[in-house]
C-alpha cells in the first residue's frame, strides 16, 4: 500500500514538451519602412523537449512542497502575419528556463473505497520565474512581399505560474524502500516575454529594431523517479517475530533422584 512522504526527497523527470502556437504582438521601434507592416503575427512550434529535477520536503499527511528547476526546448516551425508572410527559410529555437516553487496534494485512495491501491495520484499548483529565450531565430519574407528577415537573439524573464496532475508508483515491493516511479501532465505559462527583434534587409544590413511579445505556454508530458530520504526501516509483522523467534537455550539441569547433573 502506498504511504505518504515524510521528510525530505528528492525527484527528477523528462519527456514530451509542446509549445501552444502563439499571437505574436510586434512592438516596432519606429518603423518606418512601410505603413502597411501590421504587427500582429503568429508563431507554431514542434514538439520538443522539457526537464526538470527538484528537491522537496512531505509532511506527512499528503501535502509536499518543493522547489524545482526547470528546462524546456522547442524548434520553431513557423512565423507568419505582421503583413510579410508568407515567410520562408524558418529556422531557431524557443528555450524556457527557470525555478519554481511547488505544492502537492497526494491523494490517498483509501479514503474514497479503493484500499491497497498501488498508486497515488497527486495534484500540484506553482510558481516561479522563467526565462524565455530565442536563440538563432530567422524568418525571411519571399521576394514578391517586402525581402525583409525578421531575426532574433534575445531572451526575457518573467513570473510564471504552472498545473500539475500525476500519479506515484512505490517500487518497495521491489525492494527499493523509498523509491517512486512518476507520470505526469504539467502547464506552464508565463507573462508575456519582450524579445529583441531586428528587421533585416537581403544584405544583412538592420532596417529597423524592434521587440516581439509571443505567448508562452507548454503542455509536457513527464515521466520520472522520486527519492524519499531517510526512510525508517520497514516494520515487521508480528507473526515474522513469533515465527522466528529462537526457543531459549536450556542449561543443565539437577536430578535429585541421583543427585548428579545429567548429560
Amino acid at each position: 500500500m502506498a504511504q505518504p512522504v515524510t521528510g525530505p526527497y528528492i525527484a527528477g523527470g523528462g519527456g514530451w514538451n509542446q509549445v501552444q502556437d502563439a499571437d505574436i504582438a510586434l512592438r516596432r521601434g519606429g518603423y518606418q519602412l512601410n505603413a502597411n507592416i501590421d504587427n500582429a503575427g503568429t508563431a507554431r512550434f514542434d514538439a520538443g523537449f522539457a526537464g526538470l529535477a527538484s528537491l522537496g520536503w512531505g509532511f506527512g499527511n499528503g501535502i509536499r512542497a518543493e522547489v524545482e528547476g526547470n528546462y524546456r526546448e522547442n524548434d520553431v516551425n513557423a512565423i507568419g502575419g505582421f503583413d510579410l508572410s508568407p515567410f520562408i527559410g524558418i529556422q531557431g529555437k524557443q528555450r524556457s528556463y527557470g525555478a519554481m516553487g511547488n505544492v502537492f496534494y497526494d491523494i490517498d485512495l483509501a479514503r474514497y473505497g479503493v484500499a491497497g491501491s498501488p498508486v497515488t495520484p497527486y495534484l500540484g499548483l506553482g510558481a516561479g520565474y522563467v526565462w524565455t529565450e530565442w536563440q538563432g531565430v530567422r524568418a525571411a519574407s519571399v521576394p514578391s512581399f517586402s525581402r525583409l528577415s525578421l531575426t532574433a537573439n534575445d531572451s526575457d524573464g518573467q513570473f510564471a505560474y504552472q498545473a500539475i496532475a500525476g500519479m506515484a508508483f512505490p517500487l518497495g515491493q521491489f525492494g527499493l524502500r523509498g523509491l517512486s516511479l512518476t507520470a505526469e501532465y504539467r502547464f506552464l505559462g508565463t507573462l508575456t516575454p519582450k524579445i529583441q527583434t531586428e528587421l533585416r534587409r537581403p544584405d544583412n544590413s538592420v532596417a529597423d529594431r524592434g521587440k516581439v511579445e509571443p505567448d508562452n505556454y507548454n503542455h509536457a508530458v513527464l515521466v520520472g523517479l522520486r527519492y524519499a530520504l531517510f526512510q525508517p526501516p520497514r516494520r515487521r509483522p508480528r507473526w515474522w517475530s513469533r515465527r522466528c523467534r529462537r526457543p531459549p537455550r536450556r542449561g543443565p539441569t539437577w536430578s535429585s533422584s541421583t543427585g548428579t547433573v545429567p548429560t
